[in-house]
């Protein structure tokens, strides 16, 4: 995970995600999210 390249090429890579719904389904949901060449965002309460 920590060698995944963070270059996107100017696209677009920020997933938003509620604080409510990070939750742990045998992995991280962070994890899954940075898989997919993206990076998330906590937001909210």
């Amino acid at each position: 995970m920590e060698r995944l390249p963070d270059d996107t090429g100017g696209r677009p890579n920020e997933v938003i995600l509620q604080m409510g719904h990070d939750v742990n389904y045998g992995a991280p949901i962070g994890q899954s999210v940075r898989l997919a060449g993206a990076r998330s965002s906590m937001r909210g309460p």
